[in-house]
């Protein structure tokens, strides 16, 4: 399978201490204030590997992001006319775009390149499908049904129960300073002429996303706050490993 389990970081401290716990990572911010970080998406295969990589492996990675796309194409069908899917399909046109980059870095040699685009490819999809399991439940999902494996994966991307207020309120601090830290890194890119525009969208469909947390947080719904959030976080990590491809 595509897609292994991890524990998702937030990039808010990157000194902060951490110490394990049954739901994730739970990070020690400024000032003392402890929040938990659930698990968002099962880690990639790609993450485990070193920083060389042979055509084989490139071409495996890249078949494998392919195949998980269209496991969530299956979901996006079947969700159809059950939510307003219009996110949903931007995202996987977006994941489709990545898996052809994957192609072409692969028709050209550069492996390094296919297995960024793969990776981003399959970190993209995993968004998708979170977005799906939040919106539908996860047990009525296609592929949740159809695989053991892949139904064992996507539950990971749930928590275990249920936000408080004050944990939500530092999941968004944690974004929102990450998000500023990047528009800052690519206004000087900007300025270098290394701007990489590709990131830069996924950075700006985390901050609109972002926004709809930040609204829901406002109106006391942290369940959808932090739902949203999380998938706020899937962008940016998508944003992270096409800068890869640089």
């Amino acid at each position: 399978m595509f897609m292994k389990r991890h524990n998702s970081r937030t990039t808010q401290d990157k000194t902060a201490p951490t110490t394990k716990s049954s739901l994730g990572t739970r990070e020690t911010m400024p000032g003392g204030e402890r929040v938990e970080v659930y698990r968002t998406q099962p880690r990639t295969l790609a993450e485990d590997m070193g920083p060389s990589i042979s055509a084989e492996e490139a071409g495996t990675l890249t078949g494998l992001a392919e195949e998980y796309a269209s496991l969530v194409e299956e979901d996006s069908r079947f969700a159809e006319g059950k939510m307003d899917s219009m996110r949903a399909q931007k995202w996987l046109d977006q994941t489709n775009r990545l898996i052809v980059s994957a192609h072409n870095a692969l028709d050209r040699g550069d492996y390094a390149g296919a297995l960024a685009f793969a990776d981003a490819a399959g970190t993209l999809a995993g968004t998708v499908d979170m977005l799906l399991a939040q919106t539908l439940g996860i047990v009525l999902m296609p592929s949740y049904k159809m695989s053991a494996q892949y139904a064992w994966s996507l539950s990971h991307t749930m928590p275990y129960e249920a936000p408080i207020g004050e944990q939500v309120r530092l999941r968004l601090l944690c974004i929102h300073e990450d998000i500023i830290g990047r528009n800052a890194a690519h206004r000087l890119e900007t300025i270098g002429g290394s701007y990489d525009n590709i990131s830069s969208t996924y950075v700006s469909e985390a901050n609109s996303v972002y926004r709809v947390a930040c609204d829901a947080y406002l109106d006391g719904n942290y369940r959808v706050a932090n739902d949203t959030s999380r998938l706020a976080e899937g962008l940016l990590r998508v944003a992270d490993k096409i800068e890869k491809t640089n």
